[in-house]
């Protein structure tokens, strides 16, 4: 399953399928959507030598071009292709959606193509945000409630269901779908998906059995699982070390791209020197186009600094060569390999200067300290030996504050029935949320009070977590049963990689099912994480594992590090 590859064949196809010269219309949307995995230089070479915006005004009238338009089907976007019919822009229009388009949506298009220009309707499920080859996103910034209220959290649900059957039918996949029991979003989220894939009246041609798209997975049963970030509140306050987790967590990546503008620490770009020299610097991370970022995005900050200095010398040696240019046998070679060159001068440079900003963070902010302390936390049982580290922390000026409220939030969740903890917390909230200069760009820009420490407790304790779920594995009756999962990221072990996700050990019960070795864990997976009614999909309990692949859809958002898993 390569969610990337899926939508790339999507966009290829799209303009493919259309002779001549063409411009590719996308909403805000499709345009983030298609940008992760599709160039402009892509496009050219394909004969597409415009990218626009459908929401944009005054656009060039361009009547001796085709427009490829790609848009999610949302009443919003009809309304304006409607409009846009009604005044063309383009010498023909062929109409790609990245959903399901309603009957009466295409009726309501028909009616407004007056000059008999839309050449082609059709439906390419590309409705979501391929990260990695196998890690998407809905691009969602506010977590879904249940019994959504509101215009936004009503829109917000819907587009949620509208993506995972994107996803589906991309990998053509018709799932058993389980979900948290004690989330009702996930239960409602399961229900509706329900509806689409085995009862909507179109669910039998758009969700046929997999065995129709791939014979090899009619003996292999998949499984959609939706699970709620409260299962794992550990994880997200865990600092990351492998490349691409480190580059969100301390720096933030968009859309792929990694904005090098901001300071490294403190202060606004206004007066920051450093910021102002790198002012609009962006760069951008792909999986497809970056071939030593393919390469290394999952190696760890060690074994990736080594790797960058490797090619830094094979970048040097190729530029000392380049200079030496005594024949018209070399300035001939420089020609042909000038392209590969400037790439990999371009690469060097990009993540020389994404390394030298994730090494003035790390020790900025004294993540090597600090880490270990995390690890601490979210693995062992040792409050006496905890409370002192934190006070110790606690006493130094140059810990950030918001590194010191997530060591304080991982203690708060590791002993959260501990009596002591009380005492400790308070005196954690005078401490963090004091007076201090620098509280508006650290806690105050996130808008944290003190309240973080109750609304954390209230959002995942112990009534709200799965009960297969024992998220610091103490004292826990499967712990025995668990015991012989394989741990740590691909088995290394060390003080910055001790804590394993929940969502790894949750997968590799489902994967191994009733018939695996750990069978007491998947019959407690199988009652926390229960088949939606009508859900089944035909793949019985999963008791055999899911050798049809397992889809993974996180409510409140997922880690880089766990899209490793």
């Amino acid at each position: 399953m390569n969610i990337i590859q899926s939508i790339q064949d999507y966009v290829v196809q799209m303009i493919d399928s259309v002779e001549g010269m063409k411009v590719l219309v996308l909403d805000p949307e499709t345009a983030g959507i298609v940008s992760m995995v599709f160039s402009q230089t892509q496009g050219i070479q394909k004969e597409c030598y415009l990218f626009e915006r459908l929401d944009i005004q005054g656009r060039k009238p361009l009547q001796h071009m085709k427009g490829v338009c790609f848009l999610r089907p949302t009443e919003y976007n009809i309304a304006m292709l409607e409009e846009e019919l009604r005044k063309p822009n383009y010498g023909e229009y062929h109409l790609f959606f990245s959903n399901i388009l309603s009957e009466d949506k295409v009726k309501a298009l028909a009616e407004a193509d007056e000059y008999e220009l839309v050449h082609t309707v059709q439906e390419f499920f590309g409705d979501y945000y391929a990260i990695n080859p196998d890690l998407f996103s809905l691009n969602i910034e506010k977590p879904l409630k249940p019994a959504p209220r509101g215009r936004k959290q009503q829109q917000n649900f819907v587009r949620v269901v509208d993506g995972l059957t994107s996803v589906l039918l991309s990998l053509k996949k018709r799932p058993q779908i389980r979900f948290q029991k004690n989330s009702p979003i996930c239960k409602q989220l399961a229900s509706s998906l329900c509806n689409k894939v085995y009862s909507d009246s179109d669910s039998k041609s758009l969700f046929p059995n997999e065995a129709s798209w791939n014979s090899a997975s009619s003996s292999s049963p998949s499984l959609l699982l939706i699970i709620h970030r409260s299962d794992d509140p550990v994880t997200p306050l865990l600092h990351q070390w492998t490349y691409q987790s480190m580059i969100h967590d301390l720096i933030g990546i968009n859309n792929n791209r990694v904005d090098l503008s901001q300071p490294t620490s403190g202060g606004s770009t206004s007066d920051n020197p450093e910021a102002k020299a790198k002012a609009g610097k962006e760069v951008v991370l792909s999986w497809d186009q970056d071939s030593f970022y393919k390469a290394n995005m999952y190696s760890n900050f060690g074994d990736f600094g080594v790797n960058l200095k490797q090619l830094l010398s094979v970048y040097q040696t190729q530029h000392k060569a380049n200079k030496d240019l005594q024949s018209l046998s070399d300035m001939k070679k420089f020609i042909e390999n000038f392209k590969d060159f400037n790439k990999l001068a371009g690469s060097v440079t990009k993540h020389v200067e994404i390394t030298t900003r994730l090494s003035k963070v790390v020790d900025g902010n004294k993540l090597m300290d600090i880490s270990p302390l995390e690890q601490e936390l979210a693995v062992h049982q040792d409050h006496k030996s905890a409370v002192e580290k934190l006070e110790s922390f606690s006493q130094m000026s140059d810990i950030d504050k918001l590194d010191l409220l997530r060591l304080y939030l991982l203690y708060s969740l590791r002993y959260e029935d501990n009596p002591a903890s009380q005492d400790v917390i308070q005196h954690a909230k005078k401490n963090i949320f004091s007076y201090n200069k620098n509280i508006e760009d650290e806690i105050g820009r996130l808008k944290l009070s003190p309240k973080v420490f109750d609304n954390l407790r209230k959002f995942s304790n112990v009534k709200n977590r799965s009960s297969a779920i024992d998220l610091f594995e103490n004292q826990s009756i499967l712990k025995m049963a668990r015991s012989q999962l394989t741990r740590g990221i691909k088995g290394v072990s060390n003080v910055f990689t001790q804590h394993t996700p929940v969502l790894k050990r949750t997968i590799e019960g489902f994967i191994a099912g009733k018939n695996g070795k750990n069978n007491s864990w998947f019959e407690a997976l199988d009652g926390s994480y229960p088949i939606a009614e009508g859900g089944s999909g035909g793949g019985g309990n999963g008791g055999g594992g899911y050798g049809g692949g397992i889809i993974v859809f996180v409510v409140g958002g997922v880690t880089y590090g766990e899209g490793m898993v």
